[in-house]
């Protein structure tokens, strides 16, 4: 007669060997605009612990590539809403005035809309980061580990 066991899986590993300092640097560069790529460039030329590390260097890299994404969505929809707005105005007279102004004076909130994902993704990469953990995120993952093979 065969008995039957229960599958115990193991229990995840929290402790890790990363320092608070590098846990904090690596947190930090994800921070929007430029403040991330600053905190992570003064953790380098400081010689912080770790600064050469890979963990520290993937969430660099992931950090300053989440930046550079948001900050091309941004001239994006500038640049596509002047265009609207512009061919909104030789119309004006069949949508009203209030409309078109209504928009331009919104541009800000529809960036914010179309940047939302990748501002959601910066809380996820420093709580990860803090966990002394790397952040899986969708195809910036891959090109932060492409980075690092150099």
């Amino acid at each position: 007669m065969s008995r039957i066991y229960q599958y115990k899986a193991p229990k995840p590993r929290y402790s890790n060997n990363y320092s608070w300092p590098e846990r904090l640097a690596a947190a930090g560069c994800y921070l929007p605009s430029l403040l991330g790529f600053f905190v992570g460039i003064v953790y380098i030329l400081a010689k912080g612990p770790g600064c050469d590390g890979p963990f520290f260097r993937f969430n660099f890299y992931q950090g300053i590539f989440l930046n550079i994404c948001m900050t091309l969505i941004g001239m994006i929809a500038q640049g596509m809403s002047g265009v609207l707005i512009g061919t909104l105005r030789l119309c004006e007279g069949l949508i009203g005035s209030g409309a078109v102004e209504f928009l331009s004076t919104n541009l800000i909130l529809v960036t914010a809309i179309l940047e939302a994902p990748l501002i959601l993704l910066m809380p996820y990469g420093i709580i990860w980061s803090l966990r002394g953990k790397n952040a899986e995120i969708y195809f910036v993952s891959r090109v932060a580990r492409n980075l690092l093979r150099g």
